[in-house]
């Protein structure tokens, strides 16, 4: 009877679990829906290593988008963001996230760059990408 209990409790957790991931992979798909929609968006194309690397939406808001699969437990995605950059310049670390979805703000003549970096690297002080997934120049 305890085991039953216990697995009954286990299985409604469970689905409510799903049911949560459910609701935030749906909002995330309207947002996307929405930034889509939206007159004078550029789709531009990510680089990295002289090979494309993907694309990321410039948002007439000078908002930069980035639609990713979900990061690896313990890691993750971070926008890195430089005015005027050249090989060697520091870059100031933007937004960071734990979902695949994730916008940073940008100004005109940008660089914009997407690492993945360990959870528990702090964000403060950092100058410098840890795996470097993809760049562009705006």
């Amino acid at each position: 009877m305890v085991c039953a209990l216990s697995l009954a409790t286990g299985a409604i957790g469970w689905g409510g679990w799903q049911q949560a991931q459910a609701s935030v992979l749906r909002a995330e798909q309207r947002q996307v829906a929405g930034w889509l929609a939206q007159p004078g968006v550029a789709v531009l194309g990510l680089r990295a290593k002289d090979q494309p690397a993907g694309h990321l939406l410039l948002l007439p808001s000078r908002e930069v988008l980035f639609v990713l699969p979900p990061p690896a437990p313990g890691k993750v995605y971070q926008v890195w963001v430089a005015s005027n950059w050249k090989r060697g310049d520091p870059l100031t670390p933007s937004t960071r996230s734990v979902r695949g979805v994730l916008s940073a703000s940008v100004g005109g003549g940008d660089y914009v760059c997407i690492s993945l970096e360990d959870e528990g690297r702090d964000m403060a002080g950092q100058s410098r990408p840890t795996l470097v997934l993809g760049w562009a120049s705006l």
